[in-house]
């Protein structure tokens, strides 16, 4: 027996629909929200629980003559209890026994080899690794599908048919499994959209939240493909203490930095020297013209 709030009572339906079917129930009729057909339910389940609960704790539930038969003959199965338990075997006592691991289905592990450097010794090192993938776990069966009803291969007794391949490893894969969610979720719009329209056009909160969900699909691909390189080197440079230490900067660009020659101060040289002295050997000068008074 499983419980559910009022808010997701749709959405459990649709996933036990298979379930509630088989054991006889008409799920057109609970769907609808009968009272009768989901008071059959709830009774089923809850007899259901008390089976499970009985055979768990090795209780049998067995109604005395008062409570199985009221006075007017009819049977109290709400007042039936256990009266009686019986003793736990063995099997119960004895300590579990230990068994071979094995991982959850749908996860895989995948070998890769790290290439690190030792920070004691400087040396390059190598060691195998392991990396988490999910796979397709394939333990769906279509008699517990809760598409049983409606699915195109359906076939009883047998496992899904279908399978889920998809890798997103490198930036290709992830915007093309973007790309694949926003094809998808602008088809969920315009069928909303649709059927909005379809119902007199009052504004769906579903359909809005459902528009925003697919622009930041589009907001996120656009901010991966508008990703940028960028890289920073921090310097530091020491003065020369001797005659022989060179600096880092000079290591890079060389000892001597030869940078534009220093102008003699103004007023004792003409601009013609000026312009020989900055390495300028063919120019024109403009004279300013007279200040006015």
């Amino acid at each position: 027996m499983k419980r559910y709030p009022t808010r997701y009572k749709t959405q459990a339906r649709k996933r036990h629909r298979t379930l509630i079917t088989s054991a006889g129930f008409d799920i057109d009729r609970i769907e609808a929200d009968d009272a009768t057909e989901n008071l059959r339910l709830s009774l089923w389940s809850w007899q259901h629980q008390i089976e499970h609960i009985s055979q768990r704790h090795g209780n049998a539930v067995t109604p005395t003559p008062e409570q199985t038969t009221g006075p007017n003959g009819e049977n109290h199965l709400a007042t039936v209890t256990a009266i009686h338990s019986q003793p736990q075997n063995e099997q119960a006592t004895r300590p579990p026994a230990e068994r071979v691991k094995k991982l959850l289905p749908g996860i895989a592990t995948e070998a890769f080899t790290h290439r690190y450097t030792d920070p004691d010794t400087g040396e390059r090192k190598t060691r195998t690794e392991h990396r988490i993938n999910a796979v397709d776990p394939n333990t769906r069966v279509c008699d517990g599908c809760f598409l049983a009803q409606k699915c195109p291969e359906y076939s009883p007794g047998d496992s899904c048919v279908y399978e889920m391949p998809i890798k997103v490893k490198t930036k290709e894969q992830y915007i093309a499994l973007l790309d694949s969610l926003i094809t998808m979720q602008s088809m969920r719009v315009f069928s909303m959209r649709m059927s909005e329209e379809v119902e007199g056009g009052y504004a769906d909160p579903n359909l809005s939240s459902e528009m925003d969900r697919l622009a930041k699909y589009v907001k996120l691909k656009a901010d991966i493909e508008e990703a940028g390189f960028t890289f920073s080197m921090k310097m530091d440079s020491r003065g020369q203490g001797g005659a022989g230490e060179v600096g880092l900067i000079s290591r890079l660009f060389g000892q001597r930095s030869d940078g534009p020659p220093a102008l003699s101060p103004a007023g004792t040289v003409s601009a013609q020297d000026a312009l020989g002295q900055m390495g300028i050997m063919d120019a024109e000068i403009v004279e300013d013209p007279a200040p006015r008074e």
